[in-house]
């Protein structure tokens, strides 16, 4: 009798139906049939598991695989509840109302996108995180915009590539240190080889924003509706100064180095004082609004579907999702599918230019499959690091390329935790703000063109670095 063969990875087959399933499941079942994501990434991690068992996996690869991506996604899903709490606070104590009263006074239409891609590039610069801006700014500025008649489409667009701006180009941001750390690199190395790329498409971006903004605010919105928007702010709010506070926190803790979680927290404390100081909340409304959100009834539709966000239950769908594409991921890991992918890539890397170019399709593959920002810098990474050496390359042309192709791709994929947030935060969904979206799909082009060109694909001694692959294996 024939002994069963050891399931060590899957096949090629199983590995492009599992993707295949997922894409559609996703992409179809979602936007066409109306089922909602969660059913969606379950009936896939379903599949998943009858093509590996038929393939011989033992079910310890699965238990292993949950057990890894409740690891992998409990610290992330516990920043999100808060997050949830951080915005219902902000909007009881007033912050974001007035946020959006002083815009609508000062910024003009035609202007918006440019100044709200600024705004946000500025932000998440300063404090290093993308999530927070969304969360923060980007939902005053999706209010000011929809009050404006500006698409909102456009609005998230500018919104999304200003906040990944600076969650690339931040020293504080998590990415921005994982990537050259995966890649052996400097961190300040890391950050001015990104420049190369990063602000020629920034620039661009301020351009089509600014051609864009002069055909956006012109039908949809009035003058009587902006009045009867900042009346009804003027009504329910106490539109103060005092108000700025909380925003100017978060920049300080972020300066102090205080890690996310109790900053955050420190932030929802003090917002919820001020909501009872000077908006007339108490200490059992401060409660209920940290788990459901504020429930005012303004008398707008508009205004309510703006003000009516937050609280920890307006973030459970989000974290479920992640949760399950985490899982989703890991199990593709564990099973080796993506080593089945790259070993039929292989030959893919012979030059430079298709180095260059594998490694950004690489992490763009991995943010799609396991719907995770880190894992798409980290596998990657990892897979390529030793073809960068043996082309003599300087580490931060690999980090360059992990971000270019990890961190700002992750929003435009709606299943993604990236995208899964943004869709969320703001209200405007990824196939929505995508087109518009400059930043997110400029990158990884413009990457792909340096590698075959040559552009700022720098050798060992073509410029001072911090570090090089000689100097490591020394």
């Amino acid at each position: 009798m024939k002994e069963k063969k050891e399931f060590t990875q899957c096949s090629v087959p199983g590995a492009i139906i599992m993707v295949v399933f997922m894409v559609v499941a996703v992409m179809v079942g979602v936007s066409i049939l109306k089922i909602d994501l969660i059913i969606a990434m379950l009936a896939s991690i379903f599949v998943a598991i009858i093509i590996l068992m038929l393939q011989g996996a033992k079910w310890q690869l699965f238990e292993d695989s949950i057990a890894e991506a409740g690891r992998i996604a409990t610290s992330p899903s516990l920043i999100l509840l808060v997050v949830g709490c951080l915005i219902a606070t902000w909007m009881a104590c007033g912050t974001i109302p007035s946020i959006i009263s002083w815009g609508l006074h000062i910024i003009n239409p035609k202007f918006f996108l440019v100044t709200a891609f600024l705004m946000c590039a500025v932000v998440s610069t300063m404090i290093g995180s993308s999530i927070s801006t969304v969360a923060t700014i980007g939902i005053a500025l999706v209010g000011m915009g929809e009050v404006m008649g500006i698409n909102v489409a456009m609005i998230g667009g500018a919104i999304v590539s200003g906040s990944y701006f600076g969650d690339k180009m931040s020293p504080m941001s998590d990415t921005t240190n994982l990537a050259p750390a995966v890649s052996e690199a400097n961190i300040f190395d890391h950050i001015k080889s990104m420049m190369y790329t990063t602000v020629p498409a920034a620039i661009i971006c301020i351009i089509l924003f600014t051609v864009l903004g002069f055909g956006s605010g012109n039908g949809a919105s009035t003058s009587a509706e902006i009045e009867e928007m900042l009346g009804l702010l003027d009504q329910h709010f106490n539109i103060s100064i005092i108000c700025i506070i909380p925003p100017i926190l978060i920049l300080v803790l972020n300066f102090m180095k205080i890690p996310a979680l109790p900053a955050l927290m420190i932030n929802i404390l003090v917002s919820s004082i001020i909501a009872c100081t000077i908006q007339g909340e108490n200490f059992m409304s401060i409660m209920n609004l940290l788990y459901e959100g504020p429930t005012t009834d303004f008398g707008n539709a508009a205004v309510n579907r703006l003000l009516q966000r937050g609280g920890a239950t307006y973030m459970f769908w989000v974290v479920v999702v992640g949760i399950l594409s985490v899982a989703f991921g890991v199990i593709l890991e564990k099973a080796g599918v993506f080593k089945s992918f790259i070993e039929k890539i292989a030959f893919a890397t012979k030059t430079e230019g298709r180095l260059q170019c594998t490694t950004i399709l690489s992490c763009i593959l991995v943010n799609v499959l396991t719907g995770e920002q880190y894992m798409s810098i980290v596998l990657p990474g990892k897979m390529y690091v030793e073809e960068y050496k043996k082309k003599q390359l300087l580490p931060q042309v690999l980090s360059r390329a992990l971000e270019g192709g990890g961190t700002v791709v992750a929003p435009l994929i709606p299943w993604n935790q990236g995208g899964l947030n943004c869709t969320r935060l703001m209200g405007i969904s990824t196939y929505q703000y995508f087109p518009f979206a400059f930043l997110c799909w400029l990158l990884p082009v413009i990457e792909i063109i340096c590698g075959f060109t040559g552009k700022f694909m720098w050798h060992t001694g073509d410029i001072y670095s911090t570090k090089t692959y000689e100097t490591e294996e020394e």
